[in-house]
């Protein structure tokens, strides 16, 4: 659905063009009857000439659509339980990230398989995930806690691996056994046999360009989710702070549609422009609309 200001522009556009098509057909008729056989009468010749030159002028002088804006809300960082209880949605879109644990971690020194075989037991404890990059991912979820009913946690893979898809369901039982979350989470298991097909909560890593568009339309399917769920599009938000670069731009572009929110865990920066350890998650609301004339 497109903001209301645009809309309404659209629609006084198409109602300007279908009057003078409209009035041209009129005009033409009327001039088709009075023309003779071999000859055009010099008042059907002159209707011709200025409905051409009205239909020039407005081509001409035809005004241009104004500037498309960004209207912006105030942003709300969820950094105290008050704004935490106050701002927490009854849903959150958020990507799994490929594990990858921080040095000093327990899971540093683990292969791949390893690390695969530990989530796979829902070994959270040996994974550490507070301690590798799904950190961020953990707090812009835990901070909704006080209302959140629905998480879904997409994941992704590859042709020949599973991608960060197994740490989809260690990191749900993280957030139900450490965090206390008690909302119902969806996502996939990880896929059996290397042809099976991805689930509905998996995203394929081709080139970027597909992934864009696979996110895109991955996001909107959710969005359509939660409503099926009686969760309208300001009850959920979309977390950033994690997956590629084309995932993101996906995720932000699904969020354009409607009155859609994003959230990414963001931090403040020490004089040197180094950031900081403290991690806090933002809200961010906005809407693109047309300026009023």
């Amino acid at each position: 659905m497109l903001p209301k200001h645009l809309r309404g522009y659209l629609r006084a556009q198409r109602l300007a063009w279908t009057l003078l098509g409209g009035a041209a057909t009129l005009l033409l008729s009327v001039i088709a009857n009075r023309i003779t056989p071999g000859r055009m009468a010099v008042p059907a010749l002159l209707g011709v000439i200025v409905l051409l030159g009205a239909v020039a002028i407005a081509l001409l002088w035809r005004r241009p659509p104004p500037d498309l804006h960004v209207r912006w809300d105030n942003p709300e960082p969820l950094n105290t339980d008050g704004r935490r209880a106050q701002a927490a949605r009854r849903g959150v879109i958020a990507f799994v990230p490929l594990y990858s644990p921080q040095a000093g971690s327990p899971a540093a020194g683990l292969s791949a398989e390893e690390r695969q075989a530990a989530a796979a037991r829902l070994d959270y404890s040996l994974l550490d995930p507070e301690h590798s990059n799904l950190a961020p991912t953990i707090q812009g979820i835990a901070a909704h806690k006080d209302r959140l009913e629905h998480c879904w946690l997409v994941s992704t893979r590859g042709d020949a691996s599973d991608g960060s898809l197994p740490y989809a369901g260690v990191l749900a039982a993280y957030l139900e056994d450490i965090k206390q979350l008690t909302c119902r989470f969806h996502f996939d298991a990880p896929r059996v046999g290397s042809q099976a097909k991805p689930g509905p909560y998996t995203l394929e890593l081709q080139e970027d360009t597909q992934v864009v568009q696979d996110t895109y339309r991955l996001i909107q399917k959710l969005f359509r989710e939660a409503a099926d769920q009686d969760l309208a599009d300001t009850d959920v938000v979309a977390d950033i702070s994690t997956g590629f670069r084309s995932m993101t731009l996906g995720m932000v572009l699904a969020c354009l549609d409607r009155r859609r929110c994003v959230q990414f865990v963001g931090t403040s920066y020490t004089p040197l422009g180094v950031p900081g350890k403290d991690l806090t998650p933002i809200v961010y609301g906005f809407e693109p609309e047309l300026p009023p004339d």
